[in-house]
């Protein structure tokens, strides 16, 4: 008698606890795991042998930045192929909405460098506005939000470079509520860019004792992942602390070659603050370059007013000059990336209007250009109105193992997507395959089960997912079937678009998504809203 929509037979089965694999069938009826054991064949409508394989709960990228690919790639296949059947978007203070008509086009140009080369209508304005047009789409795998302190803070105050007054305090917190009532996991915030990099810390802690009565998560890009990495780590934690928020420190990373090493102190905070009570976690990519704007290496004042400001900054000859100097010196108060980096360090990804800049570090388009590599650099921001992306290489292989290793880090791609014509990270199409072959099974940095672990029930439990991340009698059969033999990215820095091995099949809901390697089209993901 046919009790199920599908039985697959002969599993291995990693459950996301972290517990060790077992053998055994798994049975799924209407979206949900209905029974694992012993379980005949023709139990099911269809019958899948999976003998040899891996079989875990979907992978949840904790951090990344769909916010409008979405709108151009509803599918997201390239998640799917990673065995992802769930993504977090509105990370680093970046979101979609709150969206304010009077400074609607500096959040044009602040999002810009995300924006993949969507354009999109601009015809929503609230949060749940915004997770209406997403839900719209019929989009291909599972989609939670968090809305990002920056796009708030730009609603109520532009770019000023100040610090906020009460009543704009208010008028922010009024917009994280309405946030949290329409559904958003929490609040993110980008605390070197403008304008998350003119608050402070009394404005991250009134915000966030909104989250806090919500339930929610703060995810925060510190304001120093280099020379002040431990500084941002303790405000980080005082702000948990002081509202009862949980914390996420997003991609952990040890920014530049002479703090290389300070990750045994950073997961040494992480550890106390647990042991203090303070629900605190990481996430990480498993990569040496990050990526972001190139406008990242100008100081904050050059930036306040917005993008088109910043450009007056730059073809002003005498600023130009003072922000090439603070950038060349160094001098501390800000994040320097162009300092913790260097011109080699830095390549540039997309920069549509010099073309022949894209692939190539400073040094290269310094000659290129017959300039000084920072010349290069402002000259380039200047050309692209600000929407010029880069690799930036500022990390070592012992921070990136020792990060992974510790239990407390949840795997997130922190992926960026870019417009077709243009190179990505090869984090886009890499991330989950890279962990399971080169740091679980070649580098043995993490066991399968834990690797599975942190991409599974840790951010689920971390973000208060329902349903996700267990592979248990009752919850949402999204599933991945993959070979842990030959599980591998494939992507690299040049030719970061090629596709990861091992990845068979991917289920979302019940329903195949991937089927031997391929893309069934089928869209069946879901807006996860909060509720609470």
């Amino acid at each position: 008698m046919v009790s199920y929509d599908m039985v697959l037979k002969n599993a291995k089965i990693y459950d996301g606890s972290g517990n060790p694999w077992y053998s055994a069938d798994i049975a799924i009826a209407q979206g949900k795991i209905a029974g694992i054991g012993s379980i005949p064949a023709d139990a099911g409508r269809e019958c899948l042998d999976v003998a040899g394989r891996a079989v875990t709960p979907g992978f949840i990228d904790s951090h990344c930045h769909a916010d409008f690919a979405l709108f151009d790639d509803p599918l997201a296949g390239n998640k799917i192929k990673q065995g992802i059947t769930t993504q977090v978007i509105g990370n680093c203070g970046i979101s979609a909405a709150p969206v304010r008509d009077k400074y609607l086009e500096l959040l044009q140009l602040y999002v810009s460098f995300t924006t993949a080369g969507v354009k999109p209508a601009w015809d929503w304005r609230g949060f749940g506005e915004y997770l209406d047009r997403l839900e719209a789409m019929n989009c291909g795998i599972n989609i939670a939000a968090y809305v990002g302190h920056g796009s708030v803070r730009l609603a109520v105050m532009g770019m000023d470079d100040r610090p906020a007054s009460a009543e704009e305090i208010r008028a922010m917190r009024a917009l994280v509520v309405a946030a949290m009532q329409d559904g958003a996991w929490g609040m993110s915030s980008g605390l070197i860019y403008p304008p998350g990099v003119y608050s402070d810390t009394a404005e991250m802690i009134a915000l966030c004792e909104v989250v806090a009565e919500y339930g929610g998560v703060y995810a925060t890009h510190m304001r120093s992942e280099g020379d002040d990495v431990l500084d941002s780590i303790r405000e980080t934690i005082e702000v948990a602390k002081k509202t009862g928020v949980s914390a996420i420190v997003s991609h952990h990373k040890i920014a530049g070659r002479n703090n290389w090493g300070a990750s045994v102190a950073t997961l040494r905070l992480i550890d106390e603050a647990r042991a203090d009570g303070v629900e605190i976690v990481c996430d990480q990519y498993p990569y040496l370059a990050g990526n972001t704007t190139l406008s990242a290496i100008l100081p904050p004042w050059a930036q306040a007013g917005g993008v088109a400001k910043m450009i007056d900054n730059l073809n002003n000859p005498e600023l130009r000059q003072k922000i090439a100097d603070e950038i060349l010196s160094d001098r501390g108060g800000w994040e320097s990336l162009f300092a913790r980096c260097g011109a080699e360090g830095i390549y540039i990804m997309y920069a549509p209007a010099r073309p022949e800049a894209e692939g190539k570090n400073l040094i290269e388009i310094a000659v290129l250009l017959r300039k000084e590599p920072v010349d290069a650099a402002l000259d380039l921001i200047v050309e692209q109105g600000g929407a010029a992306a880069a690799l930036f290489f500022s990390m070592c292989e012992e921070d990136v193992q020792r990060i992974m290793r510790h239990p407390a880090v949840i795997i997130g791609s922190d992926s960026i997507p870019v417009a077709p014509q243009v190179k990505p990270h090869p984090r886009v199409n890499g991330t989950f395959p890279r962990v399971l072959g080169k740091y679980a099974r070649e580098e043995k940095v993490l066991t399968l089960e834990d690797a599975v672990r942190k991409m599974t029930s840790l951010p689920a439990r971390s973000l208060g997912l329902p349903g996700k991340g267990l592979l248990a009698v009752g919850m949402d059969a999204d599933l991945v079937v993959f070979d842990p033999e030959t599980v591998a990215d494939r992507a690299t820095y040049g030719d970061p678009t090629a596709e990861p091995v091992g990845i068979e099949h991917v289920f979302i809901a019940g329903v195949p998504v991937l089927t031997a390697g391929q893309l069934t089209g089928r869209r069946v993901g879901k807006i996860l809203r909060r509720v609470g």
